[in-house]
C-alpha cells in the first residue's frame, strides 16, 4: 500500500496549482478605489471579466497545471496589505493570492 501512497503523492507533486484572483462586480469597483495603482487596472468590470476568462482558459490549457478561482474580499486584501506593510499594487495583489492558493482546497473536476 505505501507504493500507491508514494505514487499518488508524486503525482501531485507534478501538478502546480495558480491562483487566479477573482473579484465580483462590488468587490471590482472597491478595489478601483483603494489600489495604489488603479491605472493598471482595466476601465470597467466587464473588461476585466474578459480577461481574466481569458487568462483562466490559458492557464487550464497548460499541461501539469490547474488553475484555481480565488475570490478577493477588497476588505480583507487591504488588511493583508497593512499587516505586511505593502501597498496595494500588483505585486501585493500577486503575493496576496499566492499566499491563499496555499489554504484553498483545489477540488478534482
Amino acid at each position: 500500500m505505501p507504493e500507491l501512497w508514494t505514487l499518488d503523492l508524486i503525482a501531485y507533486a507534478k501538478t502546480i496549482i495558480i491562483g487566479v484572483g477573482w473579484y465580483s462586480a462590488d468587490q471590482w469597483a472597491m478595489l478601483k478605489l483603494a489600489a495604489d495603482d488603479p491605472e493598471t487596472l482595466d476601465a470597467t468590470y466587464q473588461q476585466w471579466c474578459a480577461g481574466a476568462e481569458k487568462t483562466l482558459q490559458q492557464v487550464k490549457s497548460q499541461p501539469g497545471v490547474r488553475a484555481v478561482k480565488i475570490p478577493v474580499d477588497v476588505q480583507v486584501l487591504r488588511q493583508w496589505c497593512r499587516d505586511h506593510g505593502r501597498p496595494l499594487d500588483g505585486s501585493a495583489r500577486a503575493q496576496f493570492i499566492a499566499e491563499a492558493v496555499k489554504t484553498t482546497t483545489v477540488s478534482e473536476n
